[in-house]
């Protein structure tokens, strides 16, 4: 039996204060926090104790785990994260000798650096570099533009292998980090270019009419609910217990896990690098013993659910992200919503009218969507439906 589970001790301190949906989410950002371990003791060997232990092809590969939040604006980005990053000691990881920060907007150059007036400034994942780094918005760094272009290749070796190069105006920028990013966008602006995407596991939170209730009710549970500070100070041990005894030599992955990935429906290699990830930092932090020198790297019914799950979503971001938003409130009235109606309740997902209009005219050229012309109260409209929720068909 394992002498160290942060897994269980997380989720049982989770839904002891009443965070809503605690399995659903929290385990993508324990299971990071792990893979942020394996990946500091892998390419830092943070322990002192000699040779790297995973290798791929003769060369070290990143084994950061990095995660991406999208949700519409104000249902909770950052609700998970603040459990874990809190900057008032009531996070899970505040005090337990894994360093991580928390931020709100920053531009790529102050992710990564930039130079001012000839002096080098350099940036978080810089100053930070063997932290967690959660920022609450990603669409900020990416920007937009031609100005954009060198920033965001910066971008991508640091989501990928760490190793930041930048040739600017003022100088040049060279440095490795191994900062792990969580982030947060909103399905509207959702964007994902050059390769971002198969460096981010992507989560997802669409909620439907009863989740945004359950919301509700959860915020008012909550109330009251006082931090543990004894249990919180025994995750914050485990932490730190972990991160000291953290003494792999070699990977074990089964076969049984690669078996399961092969049942996965359209998986291509770069999802089975993210899952694969996944499974050892869910590994980790689940069944590794202190003092261990290898990792077992199986598959349970909890790492199946979490692979699974993460595939949606992402088979759903990788498409129409904010169009699915507003499909999802088509669905909430099978009878049709007008212009007026349909604009206002998107409002509440951060879309503008003009966003809007230009995904129902979209998903009504896909044929997803038709939109009838019709009068109330002897003004005319246009009705929109859901086409395989209409009787009798689409045809408009």
């Amino acid at each position: 039996m394992p002498t160290n589970n942060i897994y269980q001790l997380t989720m049982k301190y989770l839904v002891d204060m009443r965070m809503l949906w605690p399995n659903i989410y929290a385990p993508y950002y324990v299971a990071s926090v792990g893979c942020h371990l394996l990946n500091l003791r892998n390419r830092r060997q943070l322990s002192g104790k000699g040779w790297n232990f995973h290798v791929e092809g003769g060369m070290i590969p990143d084994m950061r785990l990095h995660l991406l939040m999208t949700c519409p604006s104000g249902f909770g980005k950052s609700y998970t994260p603040r459990r874990f990053i809190s900057n008032n000691e009531t996070g899970l990881l505040d005090k337990s000798s894994i360093h991580a920060v928390f931020k709100g907007y920053m531009t790529e150059a102050g992710l990564v650096g930039t130079f001012k007036e000839g002096v080098m400034v350099r940036g978080l994942a810089h100053t930070h570099r063997d932290s967690i780094l959660c920022l609450n918005e990603l669409s900020a760094i990416q920007g937009e533009g031609e100005g954009y272009a060198k920033l965001g290749d910066a971008l991508l070796d640091l989501l990928d292998d760490g190793h930041v190069h930048k040739n600017l105006a003022g100088g040049e920028i060279d440095y490795t980090s191994y900062v792990t990013l969580w982030a947060g966008t909103q399905h509207a602006r959702f964007r994902l270019s050059s390769g971002h995407g198969r460096r981010l596991m992507l989560l997802e939170f669409l909620p439907d009419k009863d989740q945004r209730r359950q919301l509700r009710l959860a915020k008012r549970a909550a109330r009251g609910v006082t931090v543990n500070h004894a249990k919180l100070q025994h995750i914050w041990q485990a932490w730190a217990e972990l991160k000291n005894g953290l003494d792999v030599k070699t990977v074990d992955i089964s076969e049984d896990l690669y078996d399961f990935f092969d049942t996965v429906p359209n998986c291509n290699h770069n999802d089975e690098e993210l899952y694969t990830r996944l499974a050892m930092g869910y590994a980790l932090v689940r069944y590794y013993r202190p003092g261990d020198k290898t990792l077992v790297v199986d598959v349970d019914e909890t790492i199946q659910t979490l692979v699974l799950q993460a595939h949606r979503w992402r088979e759903s971001l990788l498409g129409d992200s904010a169009g699915a938003q507003v499909l999802a409130l088509l669905r909430e009235q099978p009878g049709g919503m007008t212009t007026t109606d349909i604009k206002r309740a998107a409002q509440t997902f951060g879309l503008t009218y003009g966003d809007t209009t230009d995904l129902l005219t979209t998903l009504i050229q896909q044929g997803v969507v038709v939109g009838r012309r019709m009068k109330t109260r002897g003004r005319p409209t246009t009705l929109y439906q859901v086409v395989d929720m209409m009787d009798g068909g689409g045809a408009e």
